[in-house]
């Protein structure tokens, strides 16, 4: 390639008053132009550079030699003092690893998500791309962060629950009871992964921070079943009889639980705004619904879901163990008689 080399006369630029700063501004006015100010428009967080140039067609290397510069005596082109002369372009190979690489960077569509549009890229570079099979590539930035965040979030998720088994095995003294408590929050996922399928959101850190929070709710809720079943039963009331008084008394706590969570977070995964001192109410949303949208809208998913099978299946799968068996005692004796 070329590039282009401006060499100044320093002697002539001096004696008709000018320096290189002076003529590097009037250049300026030709490339990308010079910065007069900044501003923040009310919509994005960052100042915005505001630079004044020639128009479209008055920019280019053809008008540099027309170009004028102001000096004490007036007006000169800027070929009086300074003349562009072609070179050579060095271009360098980077390496990392030992292995030469190119970044090619980008920032995602407005309204997109990252880990969407990288899945984009990636199925269009397994099955339209032809990249030698030597070529490997990685997506770095916020995708590489987004990954490093997912893989942390799920260990963290494996610990919870760890941790949540230990403490409920204690309490029950049961693992056939730590397993149902644990059999739900896996329920719960299952209603995030149908819930997703509504919404415009994917799998990412966002989702499995939600995931974790529900976690919590979903295990109280079947705590309470729980505990109640066990109380009646020690009552000496039987196992089927347990279970269905166990699902009637727990019926309006557990559902009045998961309607004031839900409803209370609609206005987080809507994206509604208030503000109670100047009466302002919008809907449009803002960088900080973007990141609490996708937690709230997890939580109230698989927690509508959870809760459906938990008042259903939990009261159920408390009293299949001892029916069961004692299906299974008839069925002996009727073998043996």
């Amino acid at each position: 390639g070329i590039d282009w080399e401006l060499e100044v006369n320093r002697e002539e630029a001096g004696r008709l008053g000018l320096n290189i700063s002076t003529i590097g501004s009037a250049i300026q006015f030709l490339t990308e132009g010079a910065i007069i100010g900044t501003y923040r428009p009310l919509n994005v967080d960052e100042e915005v550079d505001i630079r004044i140039r020639y128009p479209q067609d008055m920019r280019g290397l053809a008008q540099l030699d027309s170009l004028r510069i102001q000096t004490p005596d007036g007006p000169l082109p800027l070929s009086a003092v300074a003349a562009h002369v072609p070179k050579p372009r060095n271009d360098k190979i980077e390496r990392r690893d030992l292995s030469p690489f190119f970044e090619v960077q980008a920032n995602t569509q407005k309204g997109y998500a990252t880990n969407v549009q990288v899945k984009e890229m990636q199925d269009w570079i397994k099955n339209e791309a032809n990249f030698p099979e030597q070529v490997r590539i990685k997506f770095l930035g916020q995708a590489e962060e987004n990954e490093e965040a997912k893989q942390f979030a799920i260990a963290a998720g494996l610990s919870i629950f760890f941790m949540m088994g230990v403490i409920l095995l204690l309490q029950f003294n049961s693992f056939y009871h730590v397993f149902l408590t644990l059999f739900s929050v896996v329920l719960s996922i299952f209603g995030v992964v149908l819930g997703l399928t509504f919404y415009p959101y994917v799998s990412s850190i966002l989702v499995l921070t939600g995931v974790i929070a529900l976690a919590g709710i979903v295990v109280n809720n079947n705590i309470v079943l729980i505990d109640t079943y066990q109380r009646l039963k020690g009552l000496g009331v039987s196992s089927q009889e347990a279970a269905l008084k166990t699902a009637a008394q727990r019926l309006r706590p557990v559902v009045l639980t998961t309607l004031t969570t839900i409803i209370g977070l609609m206005p987080l995964v809507l994206g509604w705004q208030a503000d109670i001192f100047t009466g302002e109410f919008s809907t449009r949303g803002s960088n900080t619904s973007d990141i609490w949208a996708p937690i709230s809208y997890t939580v109230s998913s698989g927690l509508g879901f959870a809760t459906i099978l938990t008042l259903i299946l939990t009261p159920v799968m408390l009293a299949m163990p001892e029916v069961l068996s004692e299906r299974a005692k008839r069925l002996h004796k009727k073998v043996k008689s």
